[in-house]
């Protein structure tokens, strides 16, 4: 912007300097009369993607990429260094495409080095890619368990390291069925594994904490019932299976069995 007192130019306010970094420096106060003259915008370039402030940006003395990322407030660290693009626009002719690879050194010192020289043109559009979304070494553990979330994984891993026994598991899961779903290399193509959970298991470990030799009041309870419906406890052919007291299993052991 130009700052005018009548016909006299009081000074050149770059409106940059106090848009992204604050700066005021020595600028005149203005009066009544003075004339704020906004020209007509010069060379820019487009910054979109994983910056700290992706725009459009005008150059006034920037001329490598280094510069206009300056402008933009830098790379964020989620920003794939492997692959930025920028889309040129010759004058009146065409638009073509450069791709750089600035993780190519491995060190801060050969990546600056590249982004000094790369020189910008106007009409310029970069777009600095993210990495990628997902997480590797790491295992998603979702549906009715007590606490489902992202967990790191290591070699020799088990599903009980997660779910060692059923209270990971939230109240009245589905009995008979889980399922593993596993993302194949090299195409990483979905594949599922069937599990049957042992529901069993909470039945038998209650049965088992019994301090008598009489049956506890939920297996009783389902002795009576599966009589009702039989109407002889003598032929019931669940008796055994219900009122005996079934062989401890072990939870780390045997909660998943592999279909």
């Amino acid at each position: 912007m130009k700052h005018y007192r009548g016909k006299q130019l009081i000074e050149e306010v770059d409106a940059y300097d106090l848009l992204l970094h604050g700066v005021r420096g020595d600028m005149a106060r203005l009066e009544n009369g003075d004339t704020l003259m906004v020209q007509p915008i010069g060379p820019q370039v487009t910054i979109e993607g994983m910056v700290r402030r992706p725009a459009i940006y005008e150059l006034r003395g920037e001329t490598t990429l280094e510069d206009a990322l300056e402008l933009a407030g830098g790379i964020l660290p989620a920003a794939a260094l492997q692959h930025v693009e920028v889309q040129r626009l010759e004058a009146h002719q065409k638009r073509t495409m450069l791709t750089l690879d600035l993780s190519s050194d491995g060190n801060a010192d050969g990546v600056a080095k590249q982004l000094s020289a790369f020189k910008i043109q106007d009409g310029d559009q970069i777009h600095i890619f993210p990495i990628a979304p997902y997480n590797e070494s790491a295992i998603y553990l979702q549906g009715h368990v007590l606490r489902p979330g992202r967990y790191s994984y290591r070699e020799g891993m088990k599903l009980t390291d997660l779910l060692a026994s059923y209270t990971d598991l939230l109240p009245e899961p589905a009995a008979h069925y889980a399922e593993i779903v596993r993302l194949n290399a090299p195409d990483y193509r979905p594949a599922s594994k069937a599990l049957t959970c042992l529901w069993r298991w909470q039945i038998r470990r209650r049965r088992r904490s019994c301090s008598n030799s009489t049956p506890c009041a939920s297996s009783a309870a389902m002795t009576s019932n599966r009589h009702r419906r039989c109407g002889s406890a003598a032929r019931c052919a669940h008796r055994a299976s219900i009122v005996r007291p079934a062989k401890h299993t072990c939870a780390t052991r045997s909660f998943w069995r592999e279909e």
